[in-house]
C-alpha cells in the first residue's frame, strides 16, 4: 500500500497533472488587476484580426486608471489577446472557460520547466517543479495576464533550443523552433528577450555559434516583423511607443553641452534604478522562501538548522497573519501608506538578506573549487556557468525593462534562482537523509504557495461582490432603475461594466439629475477616476464597506508593489454611493 501511495502521489508531481492542478486553481478566481485590458483587446479582435487595437491610428477608446486613452497606447503585447480571441470565438466571453483555455499555456510551463529540472537537477526534477509551480510567485499569477504565458514560451524556448544541440549535428529545425518561441515570449512581454540572451548564451558555452545566431535571428525576425505590420498599420511601433512613454525624460538647461545633458540623463536612469532594489529583495524575502532552505541543504548545512529555518519562515508569515495592525505597524509615512516599518517588511528584509547570502554562497560553489585549500579555481562545468549566466540575465532584465516592481518582474529571476540551487542539491544532496530534507522543502514552498494564493482568491473576492452588493442596495432605492455610473479600475471595472454600469470618463461622461454614482475609496483599491463631486450637483447617499474575515491581503502590493503579502486591518474597500441632483460634466480632480 505504502509503494503504491507513494507512486501515485510522484506521478502527482509529473508535468501533466501539476499543469491541470494550475489551471484549474486559476479558473474560478474573479477577475482583477490587468485582466480586463486583455479583455477588451480579445474582444476588439474577434471584431477585427487584422486590426488588433481596433481602428488606426490610436485604437478603440477605453477608461483606464485615471483618463479615457486610446487603446493603442497600453502595453499590451499581442499574442495572449489573440489567443483569448480565439478562445471567446469558440465558446463566447465566459471567465471561467477563457482560464480553462490557458491549459495548453500550463503545459507548455509544467513540461519545459521539468525538462530542466531533469537536465540540471537530476533525480529531484519533480519536487522541484512542484515547488515552482506551487510557489508564490507563480500559483497566484496566472489569471488572464501575460506573465505566465510569457514565462512558460521563454522557458520553453531555452529548453527546446537544448534539445537541439543534444546531438552532435545540431537540429535545424528545434533551433528554428526555439527562435520561434523567444519570437513569441518577447511579443508576449516584452521582457521574454532575456529568452533569446539566454538561448546565446547557452550557444556560445557550447560552441555552437551558428544554432544561437540561428535562434536568435529567427526570434528578432518574429518581434520586429510584427512591430513592422504594427507601423504600417498605426503608423509608429507598439514597442517603440510604449519604450518612449516610459523613458527618463529630465530637464535640461539650454546652455547644457550634450555631453552634460546624457550624463544627466544617465544619472537620473540610475537613481531610478536603484530605487529597485530594496523591492526586489523585498519581494524575493517574502515569495522565495524555499531558496533559503534549499541552498542550505546543498551546501551541507546541519539537518536541524534547515528544519529551525523552516520554523522560522512558518512563524513569520502566522505572525503577519494573526498580530494586528495597531501592535504589527511600527512606523508608517502618512505620505505614503506603503512606506511603513511593519512586521511584514522586517520579515521580507530578514528573508531577502538570508536569500541574497546564500545564493550567493551557492553561486561561489559552482563556479569556483579550491575553497577549503584556499587555492581557488573556477569549474569547467559549462551547466553551472549557464545557469550562473541566466540568473545574472534575468537580475539584468529586471532592473533594465521593469518599470515597477512587483512579483510578476520576479519570475525570470525565481527559475533561474531555483535551477541553480537545484543543481547545487543535485550535486550534494545524495543521501537518503539530505533528499527527505529536499522533498519536505519543497513541500513547504508549495505550502507557502497555496497560502499566498488562497489569500488572493480572498481579496480577489472583494471588488465582484463589492458591485453586487451596491447594486442590490440602488435597485432597492426609489428611482433605482436610472442609469448608474461608476469610477474605479481593475476586477471593480470588470464586474460593473459586465453589470451594464456606466464607467465615468473624465471631461467626457455627463451623469444626468437622478442617476446614481459609484465611487470607491482609491487608499484602499488605488487607481480610479478621481472626479470633482459638488455638493450642488450630488447627494452622498450610502457609504458600503466591503470586510474580510482573512486577516491578510495581496491586492494591490502582490501586483504593484513591496512586500507581497501583509497584514489587513478594516474594510477591503469603501464605497460611496451618490445620487445625482444637477447634470454636470465629470471633471477629474
Amino acid at each position: 500500500m505504502s509503494l503504491h501511495f507513494k507512486n501515485a502521489f510522484s506521478a502527482s508531481l509529473s508535468p501533466i497533472p501539476l499543469a491541470l492542478f494550475f489551471c484549474l486553481a486559476n479558473a474560478f478566481k474573479p477577475a482583477l488587476i490587468d485582466d480586463l485590458a486583455y479583455l477588451y483587446a480579445a474582444r476588439q479582435i474577434v471584431e477585427t484580426p487584422a486590426h488588433p487595437f481596433g481602428p488606426p491610428p490610436d485604437g478603440f477608446h477605453l477608461i483606464w486608471y485615471d483618463r479615457g486613452q486610446g487603446a493603442f497606447t497600453l502595453l499590451t503585447p499581442m499574442v495572449v489577446p489573440y489567443w483569448l480571441a480565439a478562445g471567446i470565438t469558440l465558446f463566447g466571453e465566459n471567465l471561467v472557460l477563457l482560464k480553462l483555455w490557458l491549459f495548453p499555456i500550463c503545459l507548455l510551463f509544467t513540461t519545459s520547466l521539468y525538462s530542466l529540472f531533469k537536465r540540471y537537477a537530476p533525480s529531484y526534477e519533480k519536487p522541484l517543479l512542484a515547488m515552482t509551480v506551487f510557489s508564490p510567485v507563480f500559483l497566484p499569477s496566472l489569471n488572464l495576464m501575460v506573465d505566465v504565458p510569457a514565462v512558460a514560451l521563454g522557458v520553453a524556448a531555452v529548453a527546446v533550443f537544448h534539445r537541439s544541440l543534444d546531438s552532435t549535428q545540431a537540429s535545424i529545425r528545434l533551433a528554428l523552433l526555439a527562435g520561434l518561441l523567444s519570437g513569441l515570449a518577447m511579443q508576449t512581454k516584452y521582457i521574454g528577450v532575456t529568452s533569446v540572451a539566454v538561448i546565446f548564451l547557452f550557444a556560445i558555452l557550447r560552441r555552437q555559434w551558428r544554432a544561437g545566431l540561428l535562434a536568435s535571428a529567427v526570434a528578432l525576425a518574429v518581434f520586429v516583423g510584427w512591430e513592422a505590420y504594427l507601423t504600417r498599420e498605426y503608423g509608429r511601433s507598439h514597442f517603440l511607443l510604449q519604450y518612449e512613454s516610459r523613458r527618463s525624460k529630465p530637464a535640461f538647461e539650454d546652455n547644457q553641452s550634450s555631453v552634460d545633458r546624457a550624463a544627466s540623463e544617465l544619472r537620473r536612469t540610475l537613481e531610478k534604478k536603484s530605487g529597485l532594489i530594496l523591492p526586489l529583495l523585498s519581494i524575493l524575502g517574502a515569495v522565495g522562501v524555499a531558496l533559503a532552505a534549499l541552498a542550505m541543504i546543498g551546501l551541507r548545512f546541519r539537518g536541524k538548522w534547515i528544519l529551525w529555518v523552516l520554523t522560522y519562515l512558518a512563524a513569520g508569515y502566522a505572525l503577519m497573519a494573526i498580530v494586528p495592525d495597531r501592535w504589527a505597524t511600527f512606523h508608517r509615512n502618512p505620505r505614503n501608506w506603503r512606506d511603513e516599518l511593519s512586521i511584514s517588511t522586517i520579515f521580507a528584509g530578514i528573508n531577502a538578506v538570508l536569500i541574497a547570502e546564500l545564493l550567493l554562497a551557492a553561486c561561489l560553489y559552482l563556479g569556483f573549487r579550491g575553497w577549503s585549500k584556499r587555492k581557488v579555481r573556477r569549474r569547467r562545468s559549462t551547466s553551472s556557468w549557464f545557469l550562473l549566466g541566466w540568473l545574472a540575465v534575468e537580475l539584468a532584465g529586471f532592473f533594465l525593462l521593469s518599470p515597477f516592481a512587483a512579483v510578476r518582474r520576479v519570475m525570470g529571476i525565481t527559475i533561474a534562482a531555483t535551477l541553480l540551487v537545484g543543481r547545487l542539491v543535485s550535486l550534494t544532496a545524495t543521501d537518503e537523509t539530505r533528499r527527505r530534507l529536499v522533498n519536505v522543502t519543497c513541500l513547504f514552498g508549495a505550502g507557502i504557495g497555496l497560502f499566498v494564493a488562497f489569500t488572493d482568491y480572498r481579496d480577489a473576492i472583494q471588488e465582484r461582490d463589492a458591485v453586487t452588493n451596491c447594486l442590490t442596495l440602488i435597485r432597492q432605492q426609489p428611482g433605482g432603475d436610472r442609469p448608474i455610473w461608476f469610477c474605479g479600475h481593475w476586477g471593480f471595472h470588470y464586474y460593473a461594466e459586465l453589470e451594464g454600469l456606466n464607467a465615468i470618463y473624465p471631461n467626457e461622461s455627463q451623469p444626468a439629475e437622478g442617476d446614481w454614482i459609484i465611487y470607491p475609496d482609491t487608499q484602499l483599491r488605488p487607481y480610479g477616476q478621481l472626479i470633482i463631486l459638488e455638493q450642488a450637483w450630488v447627494d452622498k447617499n450610502f457609504v458600503v464597506e466591503q470586510h474580510e474575515a482573512w486577516p491578510l491581503r495581496t491586492i494591490p502590493e502582490f501586483y504593484d508593489g513591496s512586500p507581497p503579502i501583509r497584514h489587513h486591518h478594516g474594510p477591503r474597500l469603501k464605497v460611496t454611493i451618490f445620487r445625482v441632483k444637477k447634470k454636470f460634466l465629470a471633471q477629474p480632480t
